[in-house]
């Protein structure tokens, strides 16, 4: 049996009660619908926060503006191409709070699908 951590069933109990007022007040399509977008939102927050554990935002770095050569003298060492890659090439690790975003936006999918079918 899948252990799911407290925080995921509170969500989910939220989710249920939400759903059981919305179809009441509502369609099933509507709240199907809303489950659905909501499910792509968490999913949108999970893979920014995958991307930024990745360290793949390292390097980016956009100066439009000219300096003048005391500017260019007093700026801080730009890191070199070889450590920017070998810290770009580490494992993702995934965060709990990242893990939970992808279950429960999941979870929200799945339910938005199977809410829109019926």
């Amino acid at each position: 049996m899948i252990k799911l951590k407290p925080a995921v069933l509170v969500s989910w109990l939220v989710v249920m009660v939400a759903d059981a007022v919305g179809v009441m007040l509502s369609s099933m399509l509507t709240v199907g619908n809303i489950n659905f977008m909501f499910g792509l939102g968490f999913m949108i927050v999970a893979a920014f926060l995958i991307v930024k554990s990745g360290h793949l935002f390292t390097g980016w770095r956009f100066n439009t503006k000219k300096k003048t050569d005391l500017e260019q003298e007093n700026l801080p060492n730009q890191p070199k191409v070889n450590e920017v890659g070998s810290v770009k090439n580490q494992a993702i690790k995934l965060s709990m709070l990242t893990k939970y975003y992808l279950l429960v936006g999941g979870l929200l999918i799945v339910l938005g699908i199977g809410l829109t079918i019926i």
